[in-house]
């Protein structure tokens, strides 16, 4: 049965128009602006420098937010020139600011029409699908709700990833989007953004998120059956509505955690912390997976002894082959994520009770062995479930024992020189600005650094780095060039592992684009070539929350089929070393240093 057909035949039980199964539809993306349609002009009449000059001055008064200054060069500029997008992008943004709204959308429209792609003016996006939303928000303000609807539903329509903001039931804001506060009411709008209606009984509640879950999936994913065949999501998505009348609340989330799952790539996930109806609990500790087995690195102060432990097996089971079992939940670009998200998927009581594991009216036992070579069972009690983001290797409870790598894994991106090694060590563990020092200003002090001679060395850690805002990454990459212009005789390193991800590895694999690095550590966590991004969904009526990929990140070339980035110098790190506070990734570019400078 065609996935269409599928959602139509759920959608309509709880007969709620044809919107939401309109969406549902698979379709191929129109393109998203007229390229094929716009006529190339050659005409310039007017002085090129003078144009030039004057655009970067409109440019920089609208970033500066000078909006009554930058208007009229805007003005002139589109005028002399009407080929660029980037003005006419801008344009619409003044004049918006002065609430000229019927020109800001034929603005925004010729932006949308030829592309445009402006990063760094706050509260402003020129994303193709966020233009579109830009659009029916103005049309919301002239109260025009044929066109309002019309635009929403082109932007929903291109994947636009923000749906619960629409809703009220985002995580980010608060509320449902106030520009179209007088049709929060209309149904076509409650269709459309996933409003909770009422439901006779919970089954049927159950049921209408399954129906929503697929409509995501289709709308949001870039390409959802690369993986899986179309018969078997379906034939996943009946076996599901057909069990729900018998499952427990958690139960039907591990169900939509398995059907997401089925599409087989990172950036799938469901967080079930945060629903009305479904949470998990979890267990009170946190696993990672070293060389050499599953341990225990954190706990809460009644587990605090068992930090140190190896978990040879759950209820009987042995470690690694449930670790493997949580593929069923992981929807990975490759099974480096089984080593860096299975761990905290282990956790989870749920997920160890849909996997066969233990049953929930029995408690779970989890064998371990401690350093001694003492074998003993315990019996954990579960918790609430909190997330915070998949775990990273905390710190060591003895302060003086943690290494440099693990003492601000919080921390977006800081630097520290070693002297003796003549290295600059900048560790980058999240793609965002901070609130003291932006990402640029923060690598314009780096470079000044490397201007001032200062060091022969380039430490760049990405094992921390799983992801952030892609858009921020140009100083990071022009700070590495200009290394390895001035120091042609030193060596820039880049530590990465299984945490290296999204826009932490967009930047390592850009990085191998233009410099010449040692790539130190183990595999990264994705691909050079990928589904990406993070499109939320919140469940209408369960509450629960997640994402689906929305969209194709082609970081290398297209014939790049590798699985991840493999280093140079592979690293593992062992259980040992990181109860014994020892870096033996930084310590291998250190030896290495050393080999160097003696020979």
């Amino acid at each position: 049965m065609h996935l269409f057909t599928v959602c139509i035949l759920l959608l309509s039980f709880f007969n709620i128009g044809s919107t939401i199964a309109a969406s549902t539809k698979t379709t191929t993306l129109s393109m998203s602006n007229d390229a094929h349609k716009i006529d190339a002009s050659l005409e310039f009449s007017h002085d090129s420098i003078a144009y030039y000059k004057l655009r970067n001055q409109a440019k920089s008064l609208t970033r500066d937010g000078n909006f009554k200054e930058a208007l009229p060069l805007l003005l002139k500029l589109a005028e002399q020139y009407q080929n660029d997008g980037e003005i006419w992008y801008l344009l619409g943004i003044a004049q918006r600011q002065f609430q000229d709204f019927r020109a800001a959308i034929h603005s925004f429209k010729q932006a949308l029409a030829l592309g445009v792609r402006v990063h760094g003016i706050k509260g402003n996006s020129s994303n193709p699908n966020d233009l579109m939303v830009t659009i029916a928000r103005l049309y919301a303000q002239l109260d025009e709700e044929a066109e309002t609807k019309y635009w929403l539903t082109k932007a929903l329509n291109h994947r636009w990833d923000d749906k619960p903001k629409l809703a009220g039931t985002s995580l980010f804001t608060k509320g449902a989007d106030q520009h179209f506060t007088q049709f929060h009411q209309k149904s076509w709008y409650q269709d459309l953004v996933g409003v909770a209606r009422s439901f006779k009984n919970p089954v049927e509640g159950w049921r209408y998120d399954l129906a929503y879950l697929v409509a995501e999936i289709n709308r949001l994913h870039a390409n959802p059956f690369h993986s899986v065949t179309e018969i078997e999501f379906n034939a996943k998505v009946e076996a599901i509505y057909s069990e729900i009348p018998r499952l427990t609340d958690s139960q039907i989330v591990f169900e939509f955690m398995r059907l997401l799952a089925m599409v087989n790539n990172g950036h799938n996930f469901f967080v079930p912390a945060w629903g009305k109806k479904g949470n998990f609990t979890q267990l009170p500790m946190q696993f990672y997976q070293f060389r050499d087995g599953l341990y225990i690195v954190a706990a809460n102060d009644e587990y605090q002894q068992y930090i140190g432990h190896k978990v040879i097996k759950f209820n009987g089971l042995d470690t690694v082959d449930v670790l493997k079992m949580t593929d069923a939940v992981n929807a990975k670009d490759n099974t480096m994520q089984r080593l860096w998200q299975g761990p905290y998927y282990l956790s989870l009581l749920p997920v160890l009770e849909g996997l066969g594991v233990f049953n929930e009216h029995d408690p779970l036992t989890l064998t371990l062995l401690s350093s001694k070579g003492v074998i003993i069972d315990i019996k954990p009690q579960s918790q609430k479930m909190n997330f915070n983001g998949f775990p990273k290797l905390p710190k060591l409870g003895k302060k003086q024992l943690t290494p440099l790598y693990l003492q601000n894994v919080t921390t977006a991106y800081f630097d520290k020189e070693f002297l003796k090694q003549q290295s600059l060590y900048v560790q980058f563990n999240q793609v965002q600005n901070t609130q003291g020092e932006s990402l640029k200003d923060f690598n314009k002090r780096l470079q000044q650094r490397l201007l001032n001679k200062e060091v022969k060395h380039f430490i760049l850690d990405l094992r921390h780095n799983s992801g952030g805002n892609g858009s921020l990454l140009a100083p990071m990459i022009k700070t590495a060039v200009l290394f390895e212009a001035l120091n042609p005789d030193g060596k820039f390193f880049i530590i990465a592992g299984r945490n290296t991800y999204s826009a932490g590895h967009d930047l390592l694999v850009r990085l191998l684009e233009v410099t010449d690095p040692i790539i130190v550590g183990e595999p990264s966590g994705t691909r050079p070539n990928t589904i990406g991004e993070a499109g939320w969904f919140t469940l209408p009526y369960s509450g629960q929350k997640g994402i689906i990929s929305s969209q194709f990140h082609q970081k290398s070339s297209a014939e790049d089929h590798r699985i991840w980035i493999a280093p140079d110098m592979p690293i593992a790190l062992d259980a040992d070393d990181y109860f014994n506070g020892n870096d033996i990734a930084l310590d291998a570019v250190f030896k290495y240093i050393s080999h160097q400078a003696n020979r």
